[in-house]
């Protein structure tokens, strides 16, 4: 019996759902695919350690965000510019979304109070004593 209920049981390092779950494995050939788009080449890409991988792939993304950003906002205002009076005006981001954006969220509409009937003709005698 132990002393103490509370405390962990030594001896068992990793739960039963750590040991059931399966290990990860590095797909390399995704990896080297990744590492092509941003530049490296092979010889490059297998002196570099992992962490300056992933802030190269971080650096690409932020640069093609930015190439997205300047294309979505040249195209709305080249919309805009030739659109009708009537036409509402269009933003950067109604052109296309970029990686990792969400989509915006539509305004929502105010919820009104349902009223009875009794409701609505004591509103309209404040409104005619008015």
């Amino acid at each position: 019996m132990r002393a103490n209920p509370k405390r962990k049981q030594s001896g068992r390092k990793t739960t039963r759902a750590a040991a059931r779950r399966k290990p990860r494995y590095t797909d390399w050939e995704s990896l080297q695919e990744t590492a092509y788009e941003v530049g490296l080449r092979p010889g490059e890409f297998w002196e570099i350690t992992p962490a300056e991988f992933d802030r190269m792939v971080a650096g690409y993304v932020r640069r093609i965000n930015k190439e997205g950003v300047y294309f979505r906002e040249l195209y709305a205002l080249l919309y805009n510019i030739n659109r009708g009076e009537k036409a509402p005006a269009i933003e950067g981001i109604d052109v296309m979304r970029l990686p990792g954006e969400k989509k915006p969220r539509a305004a929502a509409q105010p919820k009104l109070k349902k009223r009875t009937e009794a409701e609505w003709a004591e509103l309209v005698s404040r409104i005619a004593k008015s």
